[in-house]
Order: structure tokens, then sequence, then C-alpha cells
């Protein structure tokens, strides 16, 4: 059964509003200020470091946003 366009619309509001939120959380975590938070910018640890990871996500997390949002 196939979704309807206003079941689409839907989700996609709550997948924006959750990708704010989450994206909104790691920035303030990671001490970064989330009004300069973009999908482009460079993890400014290593690869090693404690801290990649959470870098990683949030970038993916902003590139969905993103799009969503776009």
């Amino acid at each position: 059964m196939a979704l309807t366009q206003e079941q689409i619309i839907k989700a996609r509001q709550e997948a924006v509003r959750y990708l704010e939120y989450s994206t909104y959380t790691i920035c303030l975590t990671l001490g970064i200020d989330p009004t300069n938070a973009s999908s482009l910018m460079t993890i400014p640890v290593a690869e090693d470091h404690n801290l990649y990871m959470s870098y990683e996500c949030l970038i993916g997390q902003l590139s969905i946003l993103e799009d969503l949002s776009g």
C-alpha cells in the first residue's frame, strides 16, 4: 500500500523536526555554534580522536536535513 501525499508530507516534517533537534544537540555537545553548522564543514579532529565519529554523525545528519529542507 502506497503512502498518500499527505502522509509523505507529514513524515518529511517529522524527520526535519527530529533532525533539527538532533543536530542542535550534537552541536552544543561538540561546542559548535548551531547557526554555523553545515554539511560542508571539515572535521577538526583526527580520525583516531574520540570525537571523530560524533563529527561524522553530525555532518551526515546535516546533509540529510539540508536535502529535506531544501
